[in-house]
């Protein structure tokens, strides 16, 4: 198949193997899914944001914006805990288990 672009002709199959799939572009691999941070990874982070604050460096513009950072870090902290707490059970006087 031929189209024409500026008066030339060009030949838009010139390559094609014959094998529909290669005309496609070839699909970037599947990114693996980001591993969600582990509560420690996330208290180290609040750790190090609230020491920049300290140092009082930081202007007001960039105070706040580091502490809507740890805020965003403690909701994630808080939605992990509360995971863990459901799967957590606990032996009642009688030996059975219950969900915590």
């Amino acid at each position: 198949m031929a189209d024409k672009y500026d008066g030339a002709e060009i030949d838009i199959f010139a390559f094609d193997s014959g094998n529909a799939a290669d005309a496609r572009p070839e699909e970037e691999p599947v990114a693996e899914e980001e591993k969600e941070p582990t509560i420690e990874e996330l208290m180290a982070k609040i750790d190090a944001l609230s020491a920049e604050m300290e140092t009082g460096d930081l202007t007001l513009e960039d105070s706040f914006a580091k502490y809507r950072q740890g805020m965003e870090l403690i909701k994630e902290c808080t939605k992990q805990i509360a995971a863990v707490e459901k799967q957590m059970q606990v032996l009642d006087e009688q030996g059975d288990l219950d969900d915590f």
